[in-house]
């Protein structure tokens, strides 16, 4: 004789709140930016130029300004589509933390595809790699 077991139902994952998310964007922005000024600071300290090249460009330095610029724009960004994404899809609150640390990772190219001194293109595609993290992180403890 077979016996039917029944199945716990599973909750589904609240819907976080604005301020939630705020939260979340916030922590990763302050890590993130703080990881990637300290990286700057030491790599000017031992000398290293944060300067790329673009092909057929004028080489770039890349100033304290567009660290914070480049840093904190990503992540607002990323907060906003997890905000709309939270209203719409559980599937795609999951998939975000991947999304943003596969994003962060995958643009820390940008800066080693370019010309200038490879230790300041490697301390720039590592801030890149820094805000995918970040993102995840931050992202992640969040859904718990």
């Amino acid at each position: 004789m077979s016996t039917i077991t029944p199945t716990a139902e599973v909750a589904p994952r609240p819907v976080p709140t604005v301020s939630t998310l705020v939260a979340v964007v916030v922590r990763a922005a302050v890590v993130a930016l703080v990881a990637n000024i300290v990286l700057q600071t030491i790599a000017r300290i031992a000398g290293v130029e944060t300067v790329v090249v673009p092909p057929g460009a004028a080489a770039v330095t890349v100033a304290p300004v567009s660290v914070v610029t480049m840093t904190v724009v990503p992540l607002v960004v990323g907060g906003a589509v997890l905000l709309v994404a939270s209203r719409i899809s559980a599937a795609a609150v999951t998939a975000l933390p991947w999304i943003g640390v596969v994003l962060g990772v995958g643009t820390a190219l940008m800066p080693l595809s370019m010309g200038g001194d490879l230790a300041g293109r490697l301390v720039l595609a590592a801030m890149h790699v820094v805000v995918g993290v970040a993102w995840f992180v931050s992202v992640r403890r969040s859904q718990g």
